[in-house]
Protein backbone atom coordinates (compact mmCIF):
# COMPACT_ATOMS: atom_id res chain seq x y z
CA UNK A 1 0.00 0.00 0.00
CA UNK A 2 2.73 2.60 0.80
CA UNK A 3 4.76 1.82 -2.44
CA UNK A 4 1.43 2.48 -4.28
CA UNK A 5 1.05 5.80 -2.25
CA UNK A 6 4.34 6.70 -3.45
CA UNK A 7 3.34 6.05 -6.72
CA UNK A 8 0.62 8.09 -6.82
CA UNK A 9 2.59 10.68 -5.24
CA UNK A 10 5.16 10.51 -8.35
CA UNK A 11 1.80 10.29 -10.82
CA UNK A 12 0.13 13.50 -9.61
CA UNK A 13 2.86 15.94 -8.81
CA UNK A 14 4.62 14.60 -11.98
CA UNK A 15 1.46 15.95 -13.97
CA UNK A 16 0.81 19.24 -11.92
CA UNK A 17 4.40 20.04 -12.86
CA UNK A 18 4.61 19.27 -16.29
CA UNK A 19 1.00 19.58 -17.39
CA UNK A 20 1.69 20.79 -20.88
CA UNK A 21 4.00 18.15 -21.85
CA UNK A 22 1.69 15.28 -20.42
CA UNK A 23 -1.06 16.67 -22.30
CA UNK A 24 0.87 16.58 -25.52
CA UNK A 25 2.55 13.48 -24.77
CA UNK A 26 -1.62 11.93 -24.09
CA UNK A 27 -2.58 13.16 -27.46
CA UNK A 28 -0.06 12.12 -29.06
CA UNK A 29 -0.81 8.45 -28.20
CA UNK A 30 -4.35 8.88 -28.44
CA UNK A 31 -4.21 9.93 -31.28
CA UNK A 32 -1.50 7.79 -33.06
CA UNK A 33 -4.16 5.12 -32.51
CA UNK A 34 -6.59 6.47 -34.50
CA UNK A 35 -4.16 6.77 -37.67
CA UNK A 36 -5.10 3.96 -40.88
CA UNK A 37 -8.03 2.92 -38.84
CA UNK A 38 -10.13 4.69 -41.00
CA UNK A 39 -11.45 4.02 -44.52
CA UNK A 40 -9.80 4.83 -47.76
CA UNK A 41 -11.12 7.26 -50.10
CA UNK A 42 -11.75 6.00 -53.68
CA UNK A 43 -10.55 8.28 -56.41
CA UNK A 44 -10.92 8.72 -60.36
CA UNK A 45 -9.06 9.92 -62.95
CA UNK A 46 -9.68 9.80 -66.74
CA UNK A 47 -6.55 8.60 -68.73
CA UNK A 48 -5.07 9.19 -71.56
CA UNK A 49 -2.15 7.09 -71.73
CA UNK A 50 -0.91 3.83 -70.04
CA UNK A 51 2.38 1.95 -70.09
CA UNK A 52 4.75 -0.10 -68.22
CA UNK A 53 7.49 1.45 -67.46
CA UNK A 54 10.20 -1.97 -67.83
CA UNK A 55 12.99 -0.60 -65.44
CA UNK A 56 10.99 -0.67 -62.27
CA UNK A 57 8.26 -2.80 -63.48
CA UNK A 58 5.46 -0.21 -62.45
CA UNK A 59 2.44 0.81 -64.56
CA UNK A 60 2.23 4.30 -65.27
CA UNK A 61 -1.24 6.25 -66.13
CA UNK A 62 -0.97 9.43 -67.77
CA UNK A 63 -4.47 10.97 -66.45
CA UNK A 64 -6.61 14.36 -66.92
CA UNK A 65 -8.31 16.25 -64.00
CA UNK A 66 -10.90 18.54 -66.06
CA UNK A 67 -13.28 20.98 -65.05
CA UNK A 68 -15.41 23.87 -67.16
CA UNK A 69 -12.00 26.18 -67.69
CA UNK A 70 -9.41 23.80 -67.62
CA UNK A 71 -7.09 20.62 -67.83
CA UNK A 72 -4.81 19.55 -65.18
CA UNK A 73 -2.57 16.05 -66.35
CA UNK A 74 -0.78 13.92 -63.53
CA UNK A 75 1.01 10.94 -63.54
CA UNK A 76 -0.29 8.01 -61.53
CA UNK A 77 2.27 4.68 -60.92
CA UNK A 78 1.01 1.48 -59.54
CA UNK A 79 3.12 -1.85 -58.61
CA UNK A 80 0.22 -3.51 -60.09
CA UNK A 81 -1.86 -3.41 -63.33
CA UNK A 82 -5.34 -0.86 -62.71
CA UNK A 83 -8.33 -2.01 -64.83
CA UNK A 84 -9.25 0.77 -67.44
CA UNK A 85 -12.91 1.09 -67.86
CA UNK A 86 -14.93 3.39 -70.01
CA UNK A 87 -11.42 5.51 -69.84
CA UNK A 88 -11.44 5.64 -66.33
CA UNK A 89 -9.67 4.03 -63.60
CA UNK A 90 -10.36 3.88 -59.70
CA UNK A 91 -7.80 3.45 -56.81
CA UNK A 92 -8.26 3.80 -53.01
CA UNK A 93 -6.26 6.70 -51.60
CA UNK A 94 -5.73 7.11 -47.65
CA UNK A 95 -8.18 8.84 -46.35
CA UNK A 96 -8.60 12.29 -45.43
CA UNK A 97 -9.59 11.47 -42.05
CA UNK A 98 -6.56 8.77 -41.40
CA UNK A 99 -4.26 12.31 -42.88
CA UNK A 100 -6.02 13.97 -40.47
CA UNK A 101 -4.93 12.09 -37.83
CA UNK A 102 -1.36 12.16 -38.90
CA UNK A 103 -1.25 16.06 -38.99
CA UNK A 104 -2.66 15.58 -35.17
CA UNK A 105 -0.20 13.42 -34.23
CA UNK A 106 3.08 15.17 -35.55
CA UNK A 107 1.88 18.56 -34.78
CA UNK A 108 1.31 17.04 -31.09
CA UNK A 109 4.45 15.69 -31.34
CA UNK A 110 6.46 18.10 -32.27
CA UNK A 111 4.73 20.53 -30.01
CA UNK A 112 5.44 18.15 -27.07
CA UNK A 113 8.83 17.64 -27.96
CA UNK A 114 9.58 21.23 -28.35
CA UNK A 115 8.21 21.60 -24.78
CA UNK A 116 10.38 18.73 -23.62
CA UNK A 117 13.58 20.61 -24.63
CA UNK A 118 12.73 22.95 -21.48
CA UNK A 119 13.19 19.46 -19.54
CA UNK A 120 11.04 17.91 -16.36
CA UNK A 121 10.59 19.52 -13.79
CA UNK A 122 11.77 16.59 -11.60
CA UNK A 123 13.27 17.76 -8.90
CA UNK A 124 9.95 19.40 -8.02
CA UNK A 125 8.31 16.16 -8.42
CA UNK A 126 10.59 14.35 -5.72
CA UNK A 127 10.41 17.30 -3.64
CA UNK A 128 6.98 17.63 -3.52
CA UNK A 129 6.14 13.86 -2.77
CA UNK A 130 8.49 14.12 -0.04
CA UNK A 131 6.91 17.07 1.63
CA UNK A 132 3.74 14.99 1.46
CA UNK A 133 5.38 11.58 2.73
CA UNK A 134 6.55 13.65 6.23
CA UNK A 135 5.30 13.09 8.62
CA UNK A 136 6.09 14.69 12.57
CA UNK A 137 5.45 12.56 16.44
CA UNK A 138 5.93 14.34 19.00
CA UNK A 139 8.50 12.69 21.83
CA UNK A 140 10.61 14.04 24.78
CA UNK A 141 9.55 17.59 24.40
CA UNK A 142 11.17 17.26 20.80
CA UNK A 143 9.29 17.24 17.45
CA UNK A 144 10.85 14.62 15.35
CA UNK A 145 10.50 14.65 11.44
CA UNK A 146 10.64 11.43 9.57
CA UNK A 147 10.09 10.42 6.08
CA UNK A 148 9.22 6.51 5.04
CA UNK A 149 11.52 5.09 8.14
CA UNK A 150 14.10 7.49 8.06
CA UNK A 151 14.78 10.41 10.38
CA UNK A 152 14.99 13.45 8.99
CA UNK A 153 16.06 15.58 12.70
CA UNK A 154 14.77 16.93 15.46
CA UNK A 155 13.68 20.01 16.29
CA UNK A 156 12.77 22.05 19.90
CA UNK A 157 9.54 23.85 17.71
CA UNK A 158 7.22 22.93 15.53
CA UNK A 159 8.73 23.48 11.66
CA UNK A 160 6.66 25.40 8.82
CA UNK A 161 5.86 22.78 6.20
CA UNK A 162 6.64 24.94 3.39
CA UNK A 163 10.38 24.77 4.97
CA UNK A 164 11.29 21.25 6.67
CA UNK A 165 13.14 20.00 3.96
CA UNK A 166 15.53 22.88 3.64
CA UNK A 167 15.60 23.37 7.72
CA UNK A 168 17.04 19.68 7.56
CA UNK A 169 18.95 19.98 4.15
CA UNK A 170 16.96 17.35 2.46
CA UNK A 171 17.55 18.37 -1.39
CA UNK A 172 16.66 15.24 -3.09
CA UNK A 173 15.91 11.25 -2.53
CA UNK A 174 19.41 10.92 -2.06
CA UNK A 175 19.36 12.87 0.77
CA UNK A 176 16.63 11.38 2.01
CA UNK A 177 18.29 7.84 1.91
CA UNK A 178 21.09 9.45 3.36
CA UNK A 179 19.47 9.90 6.59
CA UNK A 180 19.60 7.36 9.39
CA UNK A 181 16.42 4.38 9.54
CA UNK A 182 14.68 5.29 12.69
CA UNK A 183 11.54 4.31 15.03
CA UNK A 184 9.77 6.14 17.81
CA UNK A 185 8.60 4.94 20.49
CA UNK A 186 5.31 4.51 19.42
CA UNK A 187 6.15 2.76 16.16
CA UNK A 188 8.34 0.10 18.21
CA UNK A 189 5.45 -0.13 20.19
CA UNK A 190 3.10 -0.71 17.20
CA UNK A 191 5.66 -3.33 15.46
CA UNK A 192 6.13 -5.31 18.49
CA UNK A 193 2.12 -5.29 18.55
CA UNK A 194 1.91 -6.30 14.86
CA UNK A 195 4.68 -9.11 15.91
CA UNK A 196 2.31 -10.90 18.64
CA UNK A 197 -0.75 -10.59 16.48
CA UNK A 198 -2.53 -7.73 18.56
CA UNK A 199 -2.67 -4.86 16.10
Amino acid sequence: MNRLKVTLYYIIYFIKHNPVKVIFLILTIISSFFIGKFPRDIKTNYVVHSIVDERTNEYVYFCRESSDNYSEYTVEKFDEEITIENGIISYDVYGSLNILFILITSGCFVIGVFAMTEGFDIECVVDDVIRNLIYCEYEDDKYIYMCQGRLLGKSDTNIKYSRILTHFSIYGYKDLMLCPKFKTRTEKRDSNLKKIGIK
